[in-house]
């Protein structure tokens, strides 16, 4: 039972018994056996109430104490020697008479009784064992009183219920990485929890060019990023060679399939109880291998099919209990295959946005594995790695490329470094390859970074992040010119012209009319004029080779690399060349590397200043010197701070926009964080100028803030002041603070159904309501710090807002606010809030309520007087954004007007 709601109707009992008494007052105390009070809340709770959950409850209350009494009291079979004090001087240390009690017993006696379904799963990895978990009663009443009407689940989620009981499975139709939410509904409360799963189950074509579009599912809850680097991953393992693009190349003897014998485990494999594999049996024993040992458990039942390993297989996890960053490997062994499992590395799990590698020259090389990981992200994804070295020699040749194309950074340090990988995310960890174990906190060697010196005299990523010379325009910073990457360098050769044959291929007159008729009617139709696509598949269809397209003369190519394209004089010039390939490579690439691949793919020079301006017409511009493929509603400013704020006013959601910048902007975490700072008050204007062409001319309904249905995407604030009449500019009047003297349960051991309900009340009782200030004050309902019950309370609001209890809104600024639908704006004193604990509606109900004049009056006026009606004086100054945002918003339904 939870331990809350115990101490509630525990003290609640004491204090019926204590207002029998003819004199109460602050100084009142009263004491009672333990066995009295548990008979009596089991009339209330029902009998799964235990002396341990009177001692939990106990604990968790502050006017609760044990007094224990000379021997033992036996009521109703219970037995115990414990007393139970309550102590009402902190319900009102001023009180005098029995008044302020006897209406605190009221206002108990007035509340809902009601039951309350809960359960101990909180969502999480799915797999092919089932989860499976009990629905129970947290409430009023007896077990009897809850009952589960249903499940709603996803498609790839199946759900078994028996009564109370509900079991979950992952059966994903297809390959890939899923997420959503199971809602258990039952006759009192609903509850949600979020889900995934992960399936490696790939069925690839018989082909040994594979496009990454075609073979990811099409399914609303697949996750596009985390399926595309399972499926990469498991190319790779395959003898794939990746291209960009998407492309996927097996060349050679690679095309024959070999069976795989190691894998990295991570939380893909864990989660669904399988591994990808190729060239097992259908069927065969596992051995494991403990210790040297392989009769510590008995063989299992494997079975191979669709490419992965499963049966008894995901037993193997439990037995040796596996843990992320382990490999594991199977050898032939009595007829069949023996695991044994490495040590864990958990740096090769880490996620981040940075990566730090540091350490001496020749300890860095001797790890191979590492560089490859760091490799991997440096080249085709927007992650900032930085490499700091100690020591003298001379470095690999992809390393050097990677430096001189700006994908990393490599600095020389005078000092003596420690071998050290730190990665920077949500988390930051550091680790010490190769059998390092998480390190926390991490200090990032800043200082000592920019006191190296980098690799050749120069920091080609920096430089390629500054922002040109003359500013706006065509200036990008002098025309750097970066080398090509390890990929881009793939992709240079792969559209390269191919070699002519050494001798003339022959052709049938049936081959002839393909070659005119089929093959051109069949590149229009794959939009081959817009990008280059893969040809085997398609000349395998039309019996066609590579030579004999080449030597057709029908205005398309095979390139060296296996592509078909147009004749790159039919493509055009520089303009349609830089979105040709620019589409073909996808990303994020800099003008003079778009400029090199152009070269490749044409055979000709070009002159670097005219196709600075040629790519910037035609591609989406994404930093200073940097490219994309346009999108439609692409902004069209060319400086970061004003981008960043045309994105952040498209995108519904802030998450969305911070999403899209980190994949389509050549910028570090802190430029990016600089330029949201600087949007962000841009943003409101940018919506006001929207505004007038979406509303109607008459006063239209007030537009509601959408609700968060997922915890990390937060909804839009409305642009608009609070609609209905405001007061005219007269005397200000603030309303007091609401005074609550209810015991709030402690979010660090109570249920969270009922931490929910408590923030609903609170939300209910004091809303409009920013998230600082919800902290604040149910941390003093609760008596505890706000730091104690910050995570807790921020979950429980998420949650209700996700359940569409309570609204949650998120103005641009950053100030979350939460509020009841329906809730009236009303303006209260400052009391104990600070700027930041004042909603959004309170503050434009004071510019209201203030004499000032939309049109008249500008932003710094209108923010210095509230400030000053609210007598903040310069601590005031965190709440500008917001105060400004709601004079927008006032001017703009006054022009209305």
């Amino acid at each position: 039972m939870d331990a809350s709601l115990v101490a509630r109707e525990l003290e609640m009992a004491l204090l019926a018994k204590l207002l029998e008494s003819k004199f109460v007052n602050a100084s009142s105390n009263l004491t009672l056996p333990a066995s009295v009070l548990l008979h009596l809340l089991r009339a209330y709770l029902g009998p799964q109430v235990t002396l341990a959950d009177l001692r939990r409850a106990v604990t968790e209350s502050s006017l609760l104490t044990w007094s224990p009494y000379s021997r033992e009291i036996i009521v109703d079979g219970i037995c115990s020697a414990d007393g139970v004090q309550l102590r009402v001087h902190r319900w009102n240390p001023s009180a005098a008479s029995r008044g302020p009690f006897e209406a605190k017993l009221r206002e108990h006696a007035a509340r809902p009784r009601p039951p309350i379904a809960a359960t101990a799963y909180c969502g999480g990895a799915l797999g092919l064992r089932g989860v499976t978990f009990d629905v129970r009663n947290e409430g009023y009443g007896t077990q009897a009183d809850v009952q589960v009407q249903g499940v709603e689940a996803p498609d790839w989620v199946e759900v078994t219920q028996e009564g109370q009981k509900v079991t979950l499975q992952a059966r994903p139709q297809q390959a890939g990485v899923y997420r959503g939410q199971v809602t258990v509904l039952t006759n009192v409360n609903d509850l949600t929890f979020p889900v995934s799963a992960q399936s490696a189950e790939y069925v690839l074509p018989a082909r040994d060019e594979l496009i990454l579009d075609e073979l990811l599912p099409d399914h609303p809850d697949l996750d596009r990023p985390a399926s595309e680097a399972m499926l990469e991953a498991h190319l790779t393992r395959l003898h794939f060679e990746r291209l960009p693009g998407g492309l996927f190349i097996r060349r050679g003897l690679h095309s024959v399939q070999s069976r795989t014998t190691e894998w990295w485990l991570g939380e893909a494999a864990l989660s669904s109880g399988s591994v990808p594999a190729s060239g097992y049996p259908a069927q065969f024993l596992l051995y494991l291998d403990v210790d040297g040992r392989t009769d510590k458990f008995p063989p299992l039942q494997v079975e191979a099919q669709h490419g992965q390993l499963g049966g008894e297989f995901a037993e193997l996890f439990d037995l040796l209990d596996v843990q992320e960053g382990q490999k594991l490997t199977l050898n032939p062994f009595q007829g069949g295959f023996k695991a044994t499992l490495s040590p864990a590395e958990p740096w090769r799990t880490a996620v981040g946005h940075t990566y730090w590698l540091q350490g001496p020259r020749e300890a860095v090389l001797a790890q191979k594995d590492v560089l490859e990981f760091l490799l991997r992200r440096s080249d085709d994804k927007n992650i900032t790695v930085n490499l700091l070295l100690c020591g003298e020699g001379d470095l690999p040749v992809d390393l050097v490329r990677q430096h001189r194309a700006g994908r990393l950074t490599i600095r020389w340090a005078e000092a003596a470094l420690p071998y050290k990988l730190l990665v920077c995310g949500e988390q930051d960890a550091g680790y010490a390859p190769p059998y390092g174990a998480l390190q926390r906190p991490v200090t990032i060697p800043q200082v000592l970074w920019e006191a190296s010196a980098p690799l050749q005299g120069q920091d080609y990523r920096e430089q390629a992040w500054q922002r040109g010379r003359s500013g706006e325009g065509t200036g990008e910073g002098g025309l750097l010119d970066l080398d090509l990457s390890v990929a881009m360098a793939k992709l240079a050769r792969a559209i390269a012209p191919a070699e002519p044959p050494t001798s003339t291929p022959t052709l049938t007159p049936k081959q002839r009319e393909r070659l005119i008729v089929d093959l051109p009617r069949r590149a229009r139709q794959l939009s081959v004029d817009q990008r280059p696509v893969v040809a085997a598949p398609h000349l395998a269809a039309l019996h066609l080779s590579a030579d004999q397209v080449n030597a057709g003369a029908n205005g398309y190519r095979v390139t060296a690399g296996g592509y078909l394209v147009r004749r790159h004089q039919d493509v055009g010039r520089q303009k349609e060349c830089a979105r040709y390939l620019g589409h073909l490579y996808g990303g994020v690439i800099h003008h003079s590397q778009l400029r090199k691949l152009v070269e490749a793919f044409t055979g000709q020079h070009l002159e670097p200043t005219s196709f600075v301006t040629a790519s910037l017409d035609v591609m989406g511009w994404a930093g200073n010197g940097y490219r994309r493929p346009r999108q439609s509603w692409e902004p069209t400013r060319r400086e970061l701070a004003p981008f960043v704020a045309e994105v952040l006013a498209h995108f519904d959601r802030r998450e969305e926009a911070l999403d899209w910048l980190r994949r389509n902007v050549a910028a570090s975490e802190e430029q990016l964080a600089r330029a949201v700072g600087k949007a962000e008050p841009m943003v409101s204007a940018l919506k006001a100028q929207a505004a007038p062409r979406t509303l109607p001319p008459r006063t239209p309904p007030p537009r509601q803030p959408a609700i968060s249905s997922v915890v990390k995407a937060p909804a839009p604030v409305a642009l608009h002041a609070p609609a209905g009449p405001h007061p005219a500019p007269a005397v200000l009047r603030f309303a007091p603070l609401q005074t609550l003297t209810e015991t709030l349960p402690d979010p660090r051991r109570a249920a969270a159904t009922l931490i929910r309900l408590a923030v609903i009340q609170l939300v209910r009782e004091e809303g409009p309501i920013t998230e600082s200030w919800l902290v604040r004050r149910y941390a003093a309902q609760s008596r505890l710090n706000p730091i104690q019950v910050k995570a807790g309370v921020i979950a429980a609001a998420l949650n209700a807002a996700a359940q569409k209890e309570i609204l949650r809104v998120v103005h641009p600024c950053g100030q979350t606010d939460y509020l009841i639908p329906g809730q009236p704006t009303v303006l209260r004193e400052r009391g104990k809030r600070s700027p930041e604990d004042i909603p959004f509606g309170e503050w434009c109900a004071l510019l209201h309520a203030l004499p000032l004049k939309p049109g008249h009056d500008n932003q710094d006026k209108a923010f210095g007087a509230a400030a000053n009606a609210y007598r903040f004086g310069m601590a005031a100054a965190p709440s500008r954004p917001i105060v400004g945002r709601a004079w927008q918003a006032i001017e703009h339904n006054a022009a209305r007007a």
